[in-house]
């Protein structure tokens, strides 16, 4: 029986669009925004950004000398303080976390982030209705490993067996299964997930 319900952050919680991020620190050129997209989010560095490994310093004496230099000013702009602009949240998803808290479900937060999300998770969808907050920067871990799925349920002591973890991330959401939790691809379709949820017996509305 399904007791607790986990969600993934970006692209589940709010959306994270570099197209966004890099235009709102004034990177507007769809070249440009290629370009720094291609040497920043989109590279193993940030990924260790996430694992916490790599601080914000390090990360930026990496990413902007891999730039022309017209755009590092900007881009370090953005690599430092993208987290800083306003959530935009998944439409849908405050609503279906209140009524999954007043249904009485345990709810967390797992994911890839780096340190900062501590700083805006109070801006989330359905923030306070969280039990508890697992950031991977926090632990040195990333998802899809297994130990961060072994310390997600270690920390907070909860049953694999009686989680449902949802992530837009298809590889996130197979080892999660493969590991013991049951887990679903988000499409960024709310009404979709709600159907899949009241599959497995988590009976919120239509």
């Amino acid at each position: 029986m399904i007791t607790t319900v986990v969600f993934d952050m970006g692209g589940v919680l709010r959306d994270f669009d570099p197209e966004y991020i890099l235009s709102s620190f004034g990177i507007d050129d769809p070249e440009d925004i290629l370009t720094v997209r291609r040497e920043s989010f989109d590279t193993a560095d940030w990924v260790d950004v996430d694992r916490g490994t790599l601080l914000d310093d390090e990360a930026v004496a990496l990413m902007c000398p891999r730039m022309p230099e017209r755009l590092r000013a900007a881009a370090e702009n953005a690599i430092r303080n993208w987290w800083t602009l306003p959530v935009r949240k998944v439409p849908g998803m405050d609503e279906l976390i209140s009524e999954i808290h007043g249904l009485g479900y345990r709810l967390y937060i797992l994911s890839n982030a780096s340190a900062h999300l501590h700083q805006y998770c109070d801006k989330l969808p359905g923030a306070g209705c969280f039990d508890g907050i697992f950031v991977s920067a926090d632990w040195q871990l990333i998802k899809p490993e297994r130990e961060i799925y072994e310390k997600f349920w270690e920390h907070f002591g909860l049953d694999p067996a009686e989680c449902v973890f949802i992530d837009d991330n298809n590889v996130n959401v197979s080892e999660a299964r493969h590991f013991g939790m049951d887990a679903i691809t988000f499409f960024h379709d709310v009404p979709r997930l709600r159907r899949e949820l009241r599959e497995r017996g988590v009976m919120v509305s239509e």
